[in-house]
């Protein structure tokens, strides 16, 4: 019982399983996009998180620490 694959079974599982990929990733895109609103908790943000903000940015500290697991490990 030994069967080949041909070429277009081999066609056939390439265009199958790219267009597979492409609707699952389409699809996950799809739903991260509708639950931003509700997991950004833009309601809750205050003047002095903006101003928080952008002292965080200014002063690169991003690049030594890290806050929810984005930046660098270098500093506590």
């Amino acid at each position: 019982m030994t069967e080949r694959i041909t070429k277009d079974m081999a066609r056939n599982i390439y265009f199958g399983g790219g267009l597979f990929a492409i609707l699952v990733f389409t699809g996950l895109t799809f739903d991260s996009v509708h639950r931003i609103p509700k997991l950004s908790h833009a309601d809750k943000i205050t003047k002095s998180v903006i101003a928080g903000k952008k002292i965080w940015e200014d002063n690169d500290c991003v690049g030594c620490h890290t806050l929810l697991g984005e930046g660098a490990y270098y500093a506590p």
